[in-house]
């Protein structure tokens, strides 16, 4: 899914710090920043990374949030994966990853990502 993400910081040349609907998040972009400049908004594509298995648990309650868990790229992640197999946790995110969980479409659930790749269109 492509959104519009307003450039807030960004680290070396794949570190990138955005926001989008409000909500902040430290990305990698393996394409590096080149000619993206701070305080400019930029087409964009966001996916999920993760470095072992998948960590992700069905919640009994509606909710989304986003809580980073360490300095940098590691998130918990709560909220609706839709029906379609969209990801919404306030921003909403189609990833390959969640195919592998049908029955679980239509339901709250959280999950623990490594890293959320960016990719500038």
């Amino acid at each position: 899914m492509i959104h519009n993400a307003l450039i807030i910081k960004i680290e070396e040349e794949d570190i990138v710090t955005i926001k989008v609907d409000e909500i902040e998040l430290t990305c990698f972009s393996s394409l590096g920043t080149d000619n993206i400049l701070v305080n400019r908004k930029y087409p964009i594509e966001l996916s999920f990374f993760f470095i072992e298995d998948e960590d992700i648990i069905p919640l009994d309650f509606g909710v989304k949030e986003v809580t980073r868990i360490d300095g940098y790229f590691k998130y918990e992640l709560k909220g609706k994966l839709t029906t379609d197999g969209v990801f919404d946790f306030g921003i909403l995110i189609e990833d390959d990853t969640l195919a592998s969980y049908p029955y679980l479409f239509g339901t709250y659930i959280k999950m623990n990502v490594d890293r959320i790749d960016i990719a500038f269109l």
